[in-house]
This record gives structure tokens, sequence and C-alpha cells, in this order.
């Protein structure tokens, strides 16, 4: 769309949503209308790799409408059979699952001392479902594979264990879960890794020895997990999808 602009070609307009939290230079065009970023932060990055100002709008990255609805823990961890008495961690790593690093959680969760209940989201990777439900066997540590209701297992959750996703980001921090990244791929994941770091709504392991302390430390600190909610409410864009659409519709395409 850009180059055909560029050209002189009529374009009907045209809004590119970034779904990331930096500024990707694979969307990066100088000629696209409109540019949907999902913070202030990544506004800056636009403008000045020369983007006008008016071009950018922070809207939040889209996720889908059951994340802009509250959902009681007490409630979800009574759904999915959970005790109320000990922290829930829910460890995942995108719709395919073997492109992070579960299989290092789930030997960090078993050797964990303090009582906790597990799930692992091991995504449509059937291989990985089965290897993670060996190593969980006899634990309270359950394995599941791709599941629909991302929203619930959030809420049940006292901490999630995550690649920086730029999705994976935005529904939790609309689901309001607390963070620890560990397994970000390198590119822009290691970069919104970086920027939930900044934020205050994450914390981060780079490496598998860190990951047993943190995971301690945050589940003994109620405070910490406060915090890092706090923040995401700060942060945080549920309405991110009626934003975008308010956008694209909206009359009066900014000159080029």
């Amino acid at each position: 769309m850009s180059t055909l602009a560029r050209l002189g070609n009529r374009v009907p307009p045209h809004t590119t949503v970034v779904t990331d939290f930096v500024a990707h230079s694979q969307w990066i065009a100088p000629h696209v209308d409109r540019y949907c970023v999902a913070a202030d932060e990544v506004r800056h990055e636009y403008s000045a790799r020369g983007i006008p100002e008016e071009r950018i709008v922070v809207t939040g990255v889209p996720v889908r409408p059951e994340f802009a609805e509250p959902v009681s823990p007490a409630a979800a961890r009574a759904a999915l059979g959970l005790s109320p008495e000990m922290p829930v961690v829910l460890a995942m790593a995108g719709s395919q699952g073997g492109v992070g690093r579960l299989p290092d959680v789930a030997h960090v969760l078993r050797a964990m001392r303090r009582p906790l209940q597990g799930i692992v989201l091991a995504g449509h990777d059937a291989g990985l479902r089965t290897a993670l439900a060996h190593l969980t066997d006899g634990t309270t540590i359950r394995t599941l594979g791709y599941v629909e209701d991302v929203r619930r297992l959030m809420a049940a959750a006292d901490l999630l264990v995550t690649k920086a996703g730029g999705m994976t980001l935005a529904e939790a921090m609309a689901a309001e879960t607390p963070l620890l990244l560990y397994g970000s791929l390198p590119g822009q994941e290691r970069r919104n890794e970086r920027f939930a770091a900044r934020a205050g709504i994450a914390l981060v392991a780079r490496m598998r020895s860190e990951l047993r302390p943190l995971l301690e430390h945050a589940l003994s600190e109620p405070d910490l997990l406060e915090h890092l909610r706090t923040r995401m409410r700060r942060l945080r864009r549920p309405d991110a999808t009626r934003r975008i659409v308010g956008a694209v519709l909206e009359r009066g395409v900014p000159a080029r």
C-alpha cells in the first residue's frame, strides 16, 4: 500500500495496527495513512523514525471482548477445580508452545518447595504436551494443550510465566495477571520484555537459574504482585479494539 501511494496510485484509506510494544521495523512504511500502537512509548519510537505524529494513534493492542469483562479469581478457580488455598502459576509460550522454554518452567515448578498449583499450556504442540504431561505426572501441576478460555486461566492465576509475545502481554495486562517473563525470543519479544520491565508490569528471568528464585520471591511477596497489578491498571487498554475501529472509521485521513 505504501509503495502504491508513493508511486501516485489512488489507494483506499488504510491503517496499520502494531501488536508489539515496540516500533516493529517490518511494519514501518512512510506512506501508511495511520498507525495504531500499543503505548505512548511506541508512539515516540515511531515519531523518532520519521512518522508524523498526527498519523500515530495510541490505542492499545486489540484483545478479545472477554478481556474487557471482570472475572472473579475465586469463581475461576472453582470452575477449574483449583484449590483456593494454594497459589496458582500459569505457564504458556504462545499457541505453538514449543517456541518457548516450557520444559524449563515445568522442571522448576516441580522443584519448588512451596506448595503450589501449576497449569502449563503446551499449545498445538502434541509432542511437547506428551513430554510435559510425563514430567508433571503425579504432581499438582497439570498440562493442557491449546485452550480457548485463556481469560479464565489468567483470572485464576497468581502469576503468569511466559515469553513476551505482544498479544500475551496485552491479554495479561487486560486481565491484570502479574508476569514473570522467561524464554523470550530474540527480536521484538526481547524488546517487549524490556518495555515490560521498564513499565514495572513484569519480572524478568533471563536464565533458568534465575527462574526459581524469582518465583519464590514473587509468591512470597503479595505486595510485589499487587504492585505489578497496580502498574498494569495504569497501562491496560481492554477497549483497544473499539479505539482501533474508531480510528479506522473516522473521517479525514491525515495528509501525506
